[in-house]
């Protein structure tokens, strides 16, 4: 057996650096779930040994999966490093992405936002990053609606929530605002329901969560009482508003992280699954909330 290449190892995993330039790899796959302990190279076979459980692609944060196999579906972008927080199609078969993250291209730097084209490249027309994290988007008609944590987006000042005419591909003039973080957006005709950590939302006070008349452009009266924890999801169903968060408290009663709420008047419902964790995502199908 001959050694024909020197590998850096680390503990929880192993890179490699390329011999022309101090620049990692990564391009190389991945061990994940315990230590890379010893690599050896013998001949056209790399041996890797370790605590590692699992050996894979490094895809970046951003990967596409055949729903039949789960087998990964080759992208041109590979996001890496990154966190992407929302993913929602568009109405030409391409996606808006949302998150915390930096892409440089030879001409634009795109940050936290971006649309990807149906086959896979970046929408180099769609040009409005922002400043800090994207936690939420929501499509309606011509208008695509972003929010997070932010103070400004496509160079125009935002408070953590805005609006974005696609055929233009410019921020609008529609500004609500709120004064801390927003984590979700559902909207259900004419109503957007904002949810996240604020206390004022487009002037009004709002613990967590409120709704606005996007026709109208004013705070609905619906609103709850959550004097603490976020609101981290917002899930329409019937004639129901669910929400998953850190929350305990709506409306001065226990409601452990999940609750329902009437659309209309923004009442607390009976429904109770209580549950002894922050909930991220709530998903509805059917008769069944996941």
């Amino acid at each position: 057996m001959t050694m024909k290449k020197i590998f850096l190892i680390l503990y929880l995993s192993a890179v490699c650096f390329l011999s022309n330039a101090q620049k990692v790899d990564t391009s190389l796959w991945s061990a994940t779930g315990g230590a890379v302990n010893a690599i050896l190279k013998d001949n056209n076979t790399i041996y890797i040994g370790g605590a590692f459980t699992k050996v894979g692609p490094n895809t970046g944060c951003l990967v596409g999966l055949n729903p039949d196999n789960a087998k990964i579906i080759s992208n041109k972008l590979k996001i890496n490093p990154g966190l992407i927080h929302v993913v929602i199609p568009d109405v030409n078969g391409g996606l808006y992405i949302g998150g915390d993250f930096s892409i440089s291209t030879a001409s634009f730097i795109y940050t936290d936002l971006i649309r990807l084209k149906p086959d896979g490249s970046i929408d180099t027309t769609f040009k409005t990053p922002t400043n800090g994290s994207v936690r939420a988007l929501y499509l309606r008609g011509t208008k695509l609606y972003v929010a997070g944590k932010f103070t400004t987006i496509g160079s125009q000042s935002r408070s953590n929530i805005a609006e974005i005419d696609i055929i233009a591909g410019a921020v609008t003039i529609w500004n609500p605002g709120t004064n801390d973080e927003v984590f979700s957006l559902q909207g259900k005709g004419s109503k957007l329901y904002v949810g996240g950590a604020f206390t004022i939302l487009n002037s009004q006070a709002r613990k967590r969560v409120g709704c606005i008349d996007l026709n109208l452009g004013l705070t609905t009266n619906w609103q709850a009482d959550i004097p603490s924890g976020n609101v981290q999801s917002i899930q329409l169903h019937g004639a129901n508003v669910y929400l998953g968060g850190s929350f305990q408290t709506i409306n001065n009663t226990n409601r452990f992280r999940i609750a329902a709420l009437d659309s209309v008047n923004g009442s607390l419902l009976a429904w109770d699954p209580n549950a002894n964790n922050t909930i991220n995502v709530l998903y509805a199908d059917g008769q069944r909330i996941y």
